[in-house]
């Protein structure tokens, strides 16, 4: 072999032997880990997964040059704080979240549930969100359930004690919320705008749109950037 051909195949040799050396790209330790539990209202029915508040809360979080490593939703459509709690058992998610929020009691209103076994089960909800979150209550964020009735679907057949059950619920949320130190998130009124917004309503007319939802993440980004704080620093 020619003594150039030596020399290219020596640098050739080298650069492969420095590639497979090379060790991997470490993953960022500082993204942020998110955690969202709830039902329907938290999952997004009736919408893309990308229109959901989480998801939008997480492109909010990013365009702030928050990064955001992983986001994960345990909810599901008709699920109660009974349900939800079991299914969070169930799922069994590990490690530490940088951010944890619930949202869950719109069901245990609909099907006229105990409020007391509501508080009860929203209690235990949140005291393990704040154990998932480091034990910080102040990463945890609670935020209110909707007055379903003010949507043009819940109009048709609502009765005129929704809103007051619902203020009911809402009243035990902020009072669990605040017991334990976490944040809480007022959305409700979003929800009563749905009779007047036609942009507001999902298609199925009972669920909120990808714009109201836009609108929940507008409430939801100043405590999700606080509770974040120094994440990215």
């Amino acid at each position: 072999m020619k003594p150039g051909y030596l020399r290219l195949f020596g640098v050739l040799l080298m650069a492969a032997l420095l590639s497979a050396c090379a060790a991997p790209t470490p993953p960022d330790d500082d993204a942020a880990r998110l955690l969202a539990l709830g039902d329907s209202y938290t999952v997004g029915e009736g919408l893309p997964a990308e229109q959901s508040w989480p998801a939008q809360l997480s492109r909010a979080l990013e365009a702030e040059d928050i990064a955001v490593g992983e986001l994960r939703v345990i909810a599901r459509t008709g699920w109660t704080s009974e349900a939800l709690l079991s299914a969070l058992q169930e799922a069994d998610p590990q490690g530490t979240y940088d951010l944890v929020t619930v949202m869950v009691g719109v069901n245990d209103q609909f099907n006229s549930l105990s409020i007391d076994a509501y508080r009860a089960n929203l209690r235990a909800l949140i005291e393990r969100a704040v154990i998932l979150a480091g034990g910080d209550a102040a990463r945890v964020i609670v935020l209110s359930i909707p007055d379903w009735s003010a949507s043009p679907a819940g109009a048709q057949f609502a009765a005129q004690r929704v809103p007051v059950e619902v203020a009911r619920f809402n009243q035990v949320c902020q009072e669990e919320a605040q017991r334990a130190g976490t944040r809480y998130v007022d959305v409700t009124p979003l929800s009563l705008q749905m009779s007047e917004r036609e942009d507001y309503s999902a298609p199925d007319g009972l669920h909120p749109s990808g714009e109201q939802y836009r609108a929940r993440v507008d409430l939801i980004l100043p405590e999700a950037r606080a509770a974040l704080g120094g994440l990215d620093e």
